[in-house]
């Protein structure tokens, strides 16, 4: 199975048949087909709905930026919908370590990685803070000064240090 990474274009792009209920090919239909993930918890992304050319649509630029399986669902309002196979999208590659303190969580696929205030802290208090690689939790820091990273994809790094 093709795992696909996040953020990226999708690297086998659907290509959709407009048929009739025999399997012929209907190159005179022009209804537009709308692209959708029909499972997971993020959007598609590039350009989700496309008229036929002769009867075929073909997807060029899909994407999807949360590491998941998803299937995709086909319609448009006269036609018959289809759904996908599993889409197996995984990590992208190695970008950013990102600090999450207090108040904050993670939200990969968002532009910023992470949602919400920081909280007042004190001093010395050994508030925990969640280091994130790729919008991935890698390790959660109670009241000790040691902070570890492991990032089990592509290009994997252990990383430790004190603070």
């Amino acid at each position: 199975m093709r795992v696909h990474a996040a953020g990226v274009v999708l690297a086998q792009q659907p290509v959709i048949r407009i048929e009739d209920s025999f399997g012929n090919l209907i190159s005179s239909d022009n209804s537009s087909i709308v692209a959708a993930s029909s499972t997971g918890t993020g959007p598609l992304l590039g350009t989700t709905s496309l008229a036929p050319v002769g009867g075929i649509v073909a997807f060029t630029n899909l994407s999807y930026n949360v590491a998941e399986t998803i299937t995709l669902a086909f319609g448009s309002g006269s036609l018959t919908g289809s759904v996908s196979s599993n889409v197996v999208v995984g990590s992208g590659t190695f970008t950013k370590i990102q600090l999450l303190v207090p108040g904050e969580s993670a939200a990969p696929g968002t532009g910023a990685g992470k949602n919400g205030t920081p909280l007042a802290q004190t001093a010395g208090s050994g508030a925990a803070s969640t280091l994130v690689t790729n919008g991935v939790p890698a390790l959660i820091r109670g009241s000790t000064y040691y902070i570890g990273l492991y990032n089990p994809g592509p290009g994997s790094a252990t990383v430790s240090f004190k603070v």
